[in-house]
């Protein structure tokens, strides 16, 4: 298995180093840029991530809210769904397990009180980080209307055979920032099994934004150690062989920035694994 493993990494890095890069859906680019590589206006991008669970009543109205601000922000409003906390413990009705290392280091950091709850750009709202979904929308209004000041493109290789996915993600600086560290998580749409509700448990109801596995860690690794001044860019690159029960059509790649001092997002940006 290590052999096979290190053959598709080598494989993989073959490809990233070769000009003939296979085609769509297997190779795709994600970020403020046009079908020419000719750079557009970088916005403002907001995330939530959410803290849920399937046996929490009132989680299903939580992932309505997020829906409701997906539409009113498409494109520029991404969520991450931890299941974590007494909520997403398992038993023979609720047998699916989405709880992840990362995502209950994640609940034990923030303290949610209450399920649902959100933090919106890792920034508090009226002095509070986390947030009741009665505050998700006016939170995330307030962060779409700051000046971006990162710019992320997401380039994504997936080897369908192998299921060998190697994603590389492109920051450039806009303006003088903090030293920045960076996350690249996957999450996953689209997993039906119940979930209790307010009216009682929906047997077939669709999970998703699911939070699956960090591909740079928890806490993610150096962006730019050190303060970072305009039109600095870097590329980090990780590589890694998607879980089998994953379905890769339905996975994204979430990566997103954040202040090493302050630990705000400053920008994020998700890009499909399979268009």
């Amino acid at each position: 298995m290590k052999k096979v493993f290190h053959f598709v990494l080598g494989l993989l890095l073959l490809l990233a180093a070769s000009c003939d890069i296979v085609d769509e859906p297997y190779t795709r680019i994600i970020g403020n840029d046009d079908d020419d590589n000719e750079p557009t206006e970088v916005v403002q991008k907001v995330l939530l991530e959410e803290f849920t669970g399937h046996q929490c009543p009132n989680c299903p109205a939580g992932a309505q809210v997020a829906n409701q601000l997906h539409e009113i922000y498409p494109e520029k409003f991404i969520v991450i769904a931890y299941h974590a906390g007494w909520f997403a413990r398992t038993n023979t009705s609720f047998p699916v397990d989405y709880r992840t290392t990362e995502g209950t280091a994640l609940d034990v950091y923030f303290k949610p009180g209450s399920y649902p709850s959100g933090v919106v750009n890792r920034k508090p709202y009226n002095n509070t980080i986390i947030l009741d979904r009665s505050i998700w929308a006016p939170a995330t209004a307030a962060q779409m209307s700051n000046e971006p000041k990162l710019q992320l493109q997401i380039l994504t290789n997936y080897n369908e055979t192998y299921r060998a996915l190697s994603v590389a993600v492109t920051a450039k600086a806009l303006t003088t920032l903090d030293p920045l560290k960076l996350c690249i998580f996957v999450t996953e749409g689209g997993l039906v099994s119940p979930q209790v509700a307010s009216g009682g448990t929906i047997d077939n109801y669709v999970h998703n934004h699911v939070f699956r596995a960090s591909l740079n860690g928890t806490w993610g690794q150096n962006l730019f150690s050190q303060e970072t001044i305009a039109n600095q860019v870097r590329t980090i690159s990780v590589l890694t062989i998607l879980n089998s029960s994953w379905n890769a059509q339905n996975l994204s790649i979430v990566c997103f920035a954040y202040s090493d001092v302050t630990g705000e997002i400053i920008q994020v940006e998700e890009a499909k694994v399979i268009e």
